[in-house]
């Protein structure tokens, strides 16, 4: 019996080796992908060591294929080369001086340390790299309109970047999109943060209602300094005001957007001339080769150190005309929300984006003065408004965004964790994001929508009305288009927690402008928003067919199989339902029917009719996993006890065999012995 055990834990042992050294799809590692620089002359990688000890490099590689004998190039290291715990080392292709390449220790292509194969080019469309330890992938990072080539390394979308910017690892827990953030050379780089909460407390506003009058005694409140930055500054009042503070001794710092869209550069503009000449600092931003932002398109202003003006609006003579009015179809200035922030944390963290901002020394910053010597200045007169705007101010916290760092991710954060409502208002729309599996603001309407939620958008004439249809067709989402006021607003309330924003749904406000962002977590002053919100939609909305929503659906299934779907209709009557599942289509009488659904990404779309012919869709994106493997699971459960069990069974089978050793020679010796 003895003889069995002994062989069956030798089988084990060795089985358990055969499991840690076998080939996987991806293997653990201290050693990680950290930037990947498809770009420009130094193009490159980084390596960073998460561990706690040195490791030498000889025995990793770098690919852009996850096979080291196709035509794909190569990265190889040196065999002294060692990178330190907690250490960084850039390996680029040219020894040209850049930021990316000029930050940590950097080795170049052949210069002893570092060597690139000739075919190892990253594309600037996109591409996948690969990370090899030995033989096996460790890591792995797919970018742009690269396809992942091997299952298992890279999970959903490739990750988005743009020429200028290189990609940098802000999470080691994973394979996708969300470990890694987009690093762009002389901008903020502040990924969004849910768990940043800043104690402050606000004072909300509207336009047109408001005409402006919190902007102005905010202003007029200034005692020492005033930091504005605005894509348009053309109230004449506003500028008045400020030179009136110049007067009395308050600092006051311009940075305007040197080249806005269909409006007069403010180098034509004699008033800020006369700003200038009175002792204001005025910057201009853009309008270069190579700039760091597309627009300059935020409407901030922070005072006083302590203090922050936000607004989706311009400081433009309508916004800002100083006049009350209560029906917001009257006013002379656009549809537009506001804030006074005061809070000392978020009036700091605002100034260091001024100052990162305005720094000259990237080249796309000038100095007013220096671009409109032959300038004549104006005249400026201040005239404080009469009317009063009545305001309550509310104790609270509040998280900031920006564009292009972190305003998608905190704006999508916030609608993907909605539970019972969402309203937006918005003043355009990028064309593709009314295709609901584009990864977009849209794509998460829909899919709350499709599950029950009040999910309510409000366009501005910008946004056609055969697309406001579509969207009512073709989803669950309730569209409206606002001709008066005009919408200029870009706000978002997610149950009680509401976002002020200069950030339009395009992918240039998104990706490539200067844009500001505030989430405020308070139901009265989401409440606040939500009223008027309510107003705009009521007079607006057009109810168009039949509401129909999923009560029966997954976000996510982990094996293919044949699951339940159901859905309902708000209205009564008799139905028919047309199921599309990725363009495979059936039809039912029932509500509710089985798909057999296979393993990738799909977009299932319902189109339910009633006896008189009105239609609803509803639509829902959804992910079919493949089925684990247990014994993956069991070996990723037991990896961390592989050396002490091998180090226990190693013992036992010692023991085992002096144990049968020692007996056999007290057999010999008890048998040569006679009574």
């Amino acid at each position: 019996m003895r003889k069995i055990t002994v062989a069956a834990l030798v089988i084990l042992a060795l089985s358990f080796t055969t499991i840690a050294s076998g080939d996987s799809d991806a293997a653990s590692s201290d050693i990680m992908l950290f930037e990947v620089n498809p770009f420009t002359d130094d193009e490159g990688i980084s390596l960073h060591n998460y561990g706690s000890s040195s490791v030498y490099l000889s025995d990793y590689s770098v690919t852009d294929n996850p096979s080291k004998t196709s035509s794909e190039g190569i990265v190889t290291f040196d065999e002294s080369l060692t990178i330190g715990p907690g250490e960084t080392l850039t390996f680029v292709k040219d020894g040209t001086k850049s930021f990316f390449s000029d930050r940590y220790t950097t080795y170049v292509d052949g210069k002893g340390d570092v060597t690139f194969s000739s075919k190892f080019a990253l594309s600037n469309s996109g591409d996948d790299v690969y990370l090899f330890k030995g033989e096996i992938i460790i890591d792995t990072f797919v970018y742009g309109n690269a396809t992942v080539q091997k299952e298992g390394l890279w999970t959903g979308d490739p990750f988005a970047i743009k020429k200028g910017n290189f990609a940098i690892r802000i999470s080691a827990d994973g394979f996708d999109s969300s470990c890694w953030y987009k690093y762009m050379p002389g901008g903020t780089n502040i990924p969004f943060d849910p768990d940043l909460k800043i104690d402050a407390d606000v004072t909300p506003f509207l336009f047109p209602e408001s005409g402006g009058i919190p902007v102005y005694r905010a202003l007029e409140d200034a005692k020492e300094s005033v930091y504005i930055t605005i894509y348009t500054l053309s109230s004449a009042n506003v500028l008045g005001l400020l030179e009136q503070l110049l007067k009395n001794g308050v600092s006051v710092n311009l940075l305007l957007e040197a080249a806005p869209l269909d409006i007069a550069k403010p180098v034509t503009d004699g008033r800020l001339k006369t700003l200038a000449e009175a002792g204001a600092d005025i910057k201009l931003i853009g309008d270069v080769s190579g700039d760091r932002f597309d627009y300059v398109h935020a409407k901030y202003c922070i005072i006083d150190g302590s203090k922050v003006i936000i607004t989706s609006e311009n400081w433009v003579t309508n916004n800002m005309n100083g006049k009350v009015v209560t029906d917001p179809t009257q006013g002379a200035g656009n549809r537009g929300w506001g804030a006074i922030v005061e809070s000392i944390e978020y009036a700091s963290f605002m100034m260091n984006v001024f100052t990162n901002d305005s720094d000259m020394s990237y080249g796309d910053v000038v100095d007013f003065d220096e671009v409109t010597s032959g300038l004549k200045p104006a005249t400026l007169t201040y005239t404080s408004p009469t009317d009063t705007y009545p305001v309550k101010t509310y104790s609270t916290q509040i998280t900031p965004g920006l564009s292009p760092d972190s305003s998608y991710d905190a704006e999508v954060y916030y609608m993907s964790n909605a539970t019972d409502r969402i309203f937006s208002e918005q003043q355009s729309l990028t064309a593709s994001y009314t295709d609901y599996t584009v990864e977009s603001p849209m794509k998460y309407l829909s899919q709350k929508a499709s599950i029950g939620l009040d999910v309510r958008l409000i366009f501005s004439k910008n946004v056609s009305l055969s697309i406001v249809d579509e969207i009512n067709a073709t989803s669950q989402i309730k569209t409206a288009q606002m001709l008066a006021p005009y919408v200029h607003n870009k706000g978002i309330i997610c149950d009680d927690t509401v976002i002020i924003a200069s950030v339009n749904w395009t992918t240039t406000s998104f990706n490539n402008n200067r844009e500001s962002l505030i989430v405020i977590h308070d139901k009265d002053v989401t409440d606040y928003f939500a009223k008027a919100y309510e107003g705009d939609f009521d007079r607006n909305y057009k109810d168009s067919g039949l509401t129909v929503t999923f009560t029966e659906i997954q976000s996510t299934y982990d094996s293919p199989g044949e699951y339940t779907v159901a859905v309902e209709v708000k209205q009564s009557g008799s139905f028919t339902y047309s199921w599309d599942l990725d363009g495979t289509v059936k039809q039912t009488t029932a509500s509710r029917t089985i798909l057999d659904l296979q393993k990738g990404d799909h977009i299932l779309t319902v189109t339910v009719t009633d006896t008189s012919g009105s239609t609803g869709k509803a639509s829902y994106s959804f992910t079919v996993n493949e089925k684990e493997n247990p014994a993956d699971g069991l070996f990723e459960k037991i990896k961390p006890y592989i050396a002490p069990i091998l180090i226990i069974l190693f013992a036992i089978l010692v023991a085992a065999m002096r144990a049968s050793g020692s007996k056999k020679s007290k057999g010999k010796k008890s048998g040569g012995k006679k009574r």
